[in-house]
């Protein structure tokens, strides 16, 4: 069994499914545990679970999550935080009409990958 740690920043609030609520920006700590797989060289490890630890108020809270509902948390924070880049960029003058390129921008181009 291996056992890692890594710590995951967020910008913008966010929601995790097995969690109720949105959540703080902020950082948190995910454990993940792996197995190794028997008869396999160089070694291979196999992912077991993965817990999301939630801290409030001074109190711990462990949450086994899905670790594909945690990377489309990350990657939907880091497109606002570029967005957020986009919109608050100093030289916005370079929409169509001189106005806010953002509001220039067709709906269905601000479509987010998924």
């Amino acid at each position: 069994m291996r056992n890692r740690s890594r710590t995951v920043t967020f910008q913008f609030p966010f929601h995790l499914p097995e969690v109720p609520g949105m959540q703080q920006p902020g950082s948190y700590i995910v454990d993940t545990e792996e197995e190794e797989v028997e008869a396999a060289s160089p070694p291979v490890y196999r992912l077991v679970r993965t817990v999301f630890r939630l801290v409030a108020v001074g109190v711990s809270r462990l949450v086994e999550i899905d670790p594909e509902n945690l990377e489309r948390a990350v990657r939907q924070d880091s497109d606002n935080a570029g967005l957020f880049r986009f919109a608050n960029a100093p030289d916005r003058d370079f929409g169509r009409d001189g106005g806010d390129p953002v509001a220039d921008v067709p709906a269905r181009a601000m479509i987010t990958r998924r």
